[in-house]
């Protein structure tokens, strides 16, 4: 992952030769949820939650009583372990909505399906690759 820094063009030539993006999205995935753990865990970033939970409320012409925003304030504490799950299911779950769509899409726009060819644009990365 480094290699796009440092060596963008070397790494592009290996991800098009070999495909893999399981272990990028994990990582990826794994750093985001560690952060928003973090972050929801702190003092600033309950409060942050804790207004933008208010400020949604109101935009859609809700008001916030005080039982509300004390009920609001008792999730709190809970909020990182919600973010972090909902995060760890919803994140694979619309990444592989998104790619069938897109295969599909590569598929009818084709005129029939090619496997091969639909989850991996090889064709298409090596002639970047060759330019």
């Amino acid at each position: 992952m480094l290699g796009v820094v440092f060596s963008p063009a070397d790494t592009f030539r290996g991800v098009a030769a070999h495909p893999r993006w399981l272990g990028v999205f994990v990582v990826v995935l794994g750093i985001s949820a560690a952060l928003w753990f973090w972050f929801a865990g702190t003092e600033v970033g309950q409060q942050a939650l804790l207004d933008q939970q208010i400020r949604r409320t109101e935009s859609m012409g809700g008001t916030v009583t005080d039982e509300q925003y004390q009920g609001f304030e008792r999730m709190m504490p809970m909020m990182k372990y919600i973010i972090v799950g909902s995060q760890l299911i919803a994140a694979p779950v619309i990444t592989f909505i998104l790619a069938g769509a897109h295969s599909t899409w590569k598929a009818v726009r084709h005129g029939g399906i090619r496997w091969r060819g639909t989850f991996y644009p090889l064709a298409e990365l090596r002639a970047a690759m060759v330019k």
